[in-house]
């Protein structure tokens, strides 16, 4: 947690100066942002009112070196990965995605599991959002995440190139760039 704590305080103050620049991948329920630069370090797939759904498939190297399939492995496996459970129901949806979404709330009976850099909402047995979120710097004792194709098993570790992202989740149907002010 202390680093979505380090991006949120890095975004906060970006913003606050008037000053941070964000280019948006999006192509249907994938989101991938740069903050001040080309290198994607947030990913997030699904969100309350457009879920997971196993779509699109990728690999996950878990903090525990773990590698799973998201979209073939039991929400009870990804649990046991995690280190931290939360229940959601009822609160507010607070997307890395920057774009506001106000009135939305997690459904009743939304887990939220975390495993360092990566976040899954679960509800009746199914993912509805995973992020995972890595750094352009040093992350200290901590590796930047790692996401792959399933058809290929090759991981790939954040940040991630345009090239990468387009490799994993195929043509963007847009790319927004956009200052946050």
């Amino acid at each position: 947690m202390k680093f979505v704590r380090k991006i949120a305080c890095f975004v906060l103050m970006l913003s606050l100066c008037g000053c941070l620049k964000v280019r948006q991948f999006d192509r249907k329920n994938v989101h991938v942002l740069a903050y001040a630069g080309d290198l994607y370090t947030v990913l997030g797939i699904g969100s309350p009112t457009a879920s997971y759904n196993e779509m699109p498939s990728l690999l996950v190297k878990m903090s525990d070196g773990t590698v799973l399939d998201i979209a073939a492995t039991d929400v009870n496996q990804i649990a046991k990965h995690c280190r931290a459970r939360e229940d959601y129901s009822g609160k507010r949806y607070d997307p890395y995605i920057v774009k506001p979404h106000e009135h939305v709330r997690w459904p009743d009976g939304t887990i939220h599991f975390t495993d360092e850099y990566r976040q899954f909402f679960v509800r009746s047995g199914r993912i509805i959002e995973m992020r995972i979120m890595g750094s352009k710097y040093d992350n200290g004792p901590w590796k930047n995440p790692e996401i792959g194709d399933p058809k290929t098993g090759r991981l790939y570790s954040f940040p991630l190139s345009e090239e990468t992202v387009t490799t994993l989740f195929g043509k963007p149907d847009k790319i927004d760039k956009y200052s946050i002010e």
